[in-house]
């Protein structure tokens, strides 16, 4: 099962990034990089299904394989 967020304070900055604020303000707001921001939201939305990628959940399966292959 695929979480929403990973922790509360993250939940919060993503759903502020959500609600239509510029992540430049956002990053002033909570104090953390811009780029971090661009990190998480492109995360969630490949956990979510709306971006193309590794969902967190397949990239942990992958790692598990490879390290039982090892």
């Amino acid at each position: 099962m695929v979480r929403r967020c990973q922790g509360e304070f993250r939940c919060t900055v993503l759903n502020s990034i959500g609600a239509g604020k510029p992540v430049g303000e956002i990053a002033g707001q909570f104090g953390i990089k811009g780029q971090t921001l661009y990190i998480w939201r492109n995360r969630h939305q490949i956990d979510r299904g709306v971006g193309a990628g590794t969902s967190t959940s397949e990239s942990a399966e992958l790692a598990a394989g490879r390290k039982r292959i090892r």
